[in-house]
């Protein structure tokens, strides 16, 4: 609860500690998803904010994160919309309470690659998962 706080405080070298504490964290880090995408909606964060997204891009967010991301899809930053778009996606099927909410983006979103984010997002969480094989 002290470190999100701090992705958006003044002073860079600030931000910067934080981050390199979230990253020590390994994957549990990844419940701070919406936080990092918050501070992202300050110009000067995006380049670092962008850096250490890129680290959860692989395994998606937490699970628990999925309400505040879907939240997010309503944010008035178009930076903030957008990523939290991608990490939904990134989700999967575990994020499927998010539909309606993408759904809305995609056809109304002002923002042209928000709605391209929101439809890739819902194409993700509807790709069905296919079953283990059982060649063996």
């Amino acid at each position: 609860p002290h470190l999100a706080p701090r992705l958006m405080d003044e002073a860079p070298d600030v931000r910067r500690a934080v981050g390199r504490a979230i990253f020590r964290l390994g994957p549990r880090a990844r419940i701070f998803l919406p936080d990092m995408i918050l501070a992202a909606q300050n110009p000067e964060n995006r380049e670092g904010v962008d850096r250490m997204l890129r680290r959860y891009e692989r395994n998606g967010p937490d699970p628990a994160s999925i309400p505040e991301l879907t939240a997010q899809l309503q944010h008035d930053n178009e930076t903030v919309r957008l990523l939290a778009a991608k990490f939904l996606g990134l989700a999967g099927p575990a994020a499927a309470e998010s539909l309606p909410t993408l759904e809305r983006l995609r056809a109304d979103d002002p923002s042209e690659a928000v709605r391209k984010q929101a439809e890739s997002a819902c194409e993700l969480i509807l790709k069905p998962t296919l079953p283990p094989s059982s060649d063996g």
